[in-house]
Formats: C-alpha cells, sequence, structure tokens
C-alpha cells in the first residue's frame, strides 16, 4: 500500500529505482492506472508524487515493480505498451490465445 485510507505513505524510503504500476482511486471515485514505464521512481518517490500530484489520488496500491511492471491500454482508436521494447512481444502474447499471463489486471468499460 502506498497510501493508506487517510493519506499516509505507507512505505519506507530507500535508494532501489525501479518500474512502477500502481493501482488507485482518486477522491471522485475513479480508479486510475500508473505506470512509470522506466527505472524512475522508488517505492517511497512513487508514494510521494502520487500524494502530492494534482491526480486527487485517495488510496493507491503498489501492483509490481521492475521489468514486470507492464501496461497495455488497447482500443479500437488507440495503443499504449510500457515498457515500449515489450510492445511487439506483449502484442503477440495478448493476441495469442494460447499464451498464458501469470497474474492480468483487465479493465474494460461497463456493460449498458
Amino acid at each position: 500500500m502506498f497510501l493508506d485510507a487517510k493519506g499516509r505513505i505507507r512505505v519506507k524510503p530507500s535508494d532501489k529505482r525501479s518500474r512502477r504500476t500502481v493501482i488507485a482511486t482518486d477522491r471522485q471515485g475513479n480508479i486510475l492506472v500508473f505506470n512509470s514505464g522506466e527505472d524512475f521512481f522508488t517505492l517511497y518517490e512513487m508514494a510521494h508524487f502520487l500524494k502530492t500530484s494534482t491526480f486527487e489520488v485517495d488510496l493507491a496500491l503498489n501492483l509490481d515493480g521492475g521489468r514486470e511492471a507492464q501496461l497495455l491500454i488497447k482500443t479500437d482508436n488507440f495503443v499504449y505498451s510500457s515498457p515500449s521494447s515489450w510492445k511487439t512481444r506483449l502484442g503477440k502474447l495478448l493476441d495469442d490465445q494460447s499464451a498464458g499471463l501469470p497474474t492480468v489486471v483487465g479493465v474494460f468499460p461497463r456493460s449498458p
């Protein structure tokens, strides 16, 4: 947990920088997904960024770090992959129905 329900940072400072993937909620109840894409943040720096950003983050949970911290956004009109070096391999993997991923979080539009 990066930020708890009272907005407190729940990780300790360190020197280890890594890619980060975070799922959070904002004060309006929206679900936000963050991915740093590069080895930019320590855990504490990411938590501090989320706490002080204009995103009005309410709760934030670290999903994973390092090379496992990947993000793929694929809609009819937009495709984004992070890290970019995985773009081709990740797209092929997701298009291959026989391939399995250990853990995936999916976000889909609600049905009317």
